[in-house]
């Protein structure tokens, strides 16, 4: 099977590394330049120069780089083709406290997320974008979130009752998912997604070792950006109108997953209860039905705050009822893709990894794919004589 378009070639000299690769690299693993500079023994200057292209390492340097960043070499060397997206261009979901590494590892994972996207786009139809067109506000009032919210709802026939597999409904409608693993340790992760647009498709981000529920409105919430906010230079941003929007997001997110109609016929208590089962049905936490439950004025501030606080009492804040039974959706998207042309034999395994210049367990994890779907293993074809 021929490409649909030409896939870019790479023919660099020796040493000449592309400088953003390094510095993707080193964002992907975490290290901020001081850090890097003192593994390797020299000044963030020299590290500086390289990530700028100011000076390129030498050898000796650009094999510790190499081993130390568990890249393989074509990575560095790798032109890039989505240089135009810009770090302003990227909306996230973060606490205040976010430290820059984890959001500079988010940031740099979705653009290879997109770049991956892009390679098997060559040689696969994947489906179109369908969102609507949604005029662009300075301000969204509740009335303008709940429409838009019930417009997807419309046009994308799901009626008024839960969305069993969100993740599966993005990427049929043509919004890219992928999954990334920021910390081994989810208490120190302090950011749970990031949304891009690029080349007019969405792409969203979101992070492990986060509950199923969780990354549920997570998903909503940054989908909310893509048809509220995109456009907008999250970096020039005041406090107040990072708030502004994150609340707008939320607001859809909850508007989106817990339609007002249902909701109000529904809900009839505020025990626990009662609760765990809308939980169980709609596959959203406790804490967001009951938040939206108040936005709506189907529960008072006061019930809302004794629902807080009785999970509090309970030791069920950072972990609810049912977190350890509602499973994680998966994205397939990338999984289908990567199979049918495997399965076609239009590209070998081998072919695959190298042409995404990473190694096959990064690719596979970027992709969300099945561990071992890259795998190659080192046997030569024989077949039986035939007599």
């Amino acid at each position: 099977m021929k490409p649909k378009n030409n896939i870019l070639r790479y023919n660099n000299k020796k040493n000449e590394i592309i400088p953003e690769r390094l510095k993707q690299a080193r964002e992907i693993r975490g290290f901020t330049i001081t850090e890097l500079a003192d593994k390797l023994g020299i000044t963030r200057q020299a590290i500086y120069q390289y990530e700028n292209g100011n000076r390129s390492p030498q050898s000796d340097i650009l094999n510790s780089l190499v081993d130390l960043l568990n890249f393989p070499f074509s990575f560095f060397v790798k032109p890039i083709k989505n240089d135009s997206i810009k770090s302003t261009d990227i909306l996230f979901r973060a606490l205040k406290s976010a430290p820059q590494w984890q959001i500079n590892k988010s940031r740099t994972t979705l653009i290879l997320l997109n770049e991956i996207f892009s390679y098997i786009e060559n040689y696969i139809d994947f489906p179109k974008i369908d969102t609507p067109d949604i005029i662009f506000k300075h301000d969204y009032c509740i009335d303008d979130i709940e429409k838009i919210a019930n417009k997807i709802r419309f046009d994308w026939g799901l009626g008024a009752g839960p969305i069993s597999n969100l993740t599966f409904l993005m990427e049929k409608h043509g919004i890219v998912v992928g999954r990334a693993k920021i910390s081994e340790d989810a208490v120190k992760i302090k950011l749970d997604a990031c949304s891009l647009e690029y080349d007019n498709r969405p792409f969203i981000l979101v992070v492990d070792n986060r509950t199923a529920v969780r990354t549920r409105f997570n998903i909503a919430h940054e989908f909310g950006h893509i048809l509220m906010h995109m456009g907008i230079d999250g970096e020039s941003l005041s406090k107040q109108q990072k708030d502004k929007i994150e609340k707008e997001a939320n607001r859809f997110a909850g508007a989106l997953l817990l339609p007002k109609e249902s909701l109000e016929k529904e809900v009839i208590s505020t025990s626990l209860g009662s609760l765990i089962a809308l939980k169980k049905r709609w596959k959203v936490s406790i804490q967001a039905i009951a938040y939206r439950c108040m936005d709506l004025g189907i529960f008072t501030e006061h019930q809302f705050i004794n629902i807080r606080k009785n999970l509090s009492r309970k030791k069920m804040i950072t972990f609810e009822p049912l977190d350890d039974v509602i499973q994680p959706e998966q994205p397939s998207l990338f999984k289908q893709a990567v199979l049918m042309l495997l399965e076609s034999n239009s590209l070998s395994k081998r072919r695959i990894v190298n042409e995404i210049s990473l190694h096959t367990a990064e690719a596979e994890k970027i992709c969300s794919l099945p561990k071992g779907t890259l795998a190659t293993d080192n046997i030569i074809p024989l077949s039986f004589k035939t007599s």
